[in-house]
């Protein structure tokens, strides 16, 4: 009786690893499946990114578009210059995963950033910074948290919030479209 209690306790140390195991890689799966979600369509959705991520990404749009859009800054009011530098980084923003940002130069024209293959791009989203935004858009754009939206449908924006859409659709499938391939 005595050799069936010493075999029986030897068998149940391989089965509380293997089942240890086995919740570990469940665990993993499991993580795996709520940090990288593909709907249907095959859309990604990103993960929230972290501070460092954020500020990661400021810094490097900084480094790429911060002197062509600070340059030569004159008011057209006033026709004096003014401070560029504090001009660009007032509207820089970077969505909370860290793949969408705004910007604004100098002439005010508003742009909507994106990070396709590691890279920091242009896109044709057509935005002012200074007006709310169309939720639709701004939502399927990931930007959302970085625009204001608005809360009244505007008719005579129909067409620019349908292309903005088309746009921003391309975007959640990490493809730039131009306007002219819509």
């Amino acid at each position: 009786m005595a050799q069936k209690k010493k075999a029986a306790a030897k068998s149940k140390i391989p089965r509380k690893s293997f089942l240890m195991g086995l919740v570990g890689l469940v665990v993993v799966i499991a993580g795996l499946l709520v940090s990288y979600q593909v709907g249907k369509n095959s859309v990604a959705v990103p993960v929230l990114a972290s501070q460092i991520a954020i500020a990661s990404a400021k810094q490097t749009i900084t480094t790429d578009y911060l002197t062509a859009s600070a340059k030569d800054c004159i008011d057209p009011t006033t026709n004096q210059p003014y401070d560029g530098v504090a001009y660009f980084n007032q509207y820089l923003k970077v969505n909370a995963y860290a793949n969408r940002a705004t910007i604004r130069a100098c002439n005010s024209a508003g742009t909507l950033l994106a990070k396709l293959n590691g890279r920091w791009v242009q896109t044709e989203v057509n935005l002012n910074l200074s007006s709310r935004a169309n939720p639709v858009w701004a939502e399927a754009c990931e930007a959302s948290d970085i625009l204001t939206p608005d809360t009244v449908v505007r008719p005579e924006n129909s067409s620019i919030d349908a292309t903005n859409l088309k746009l921003c659709q391309g975007l959640q499938h990490n493809k730039l479209l131009r306007i002219q391939d819509l």
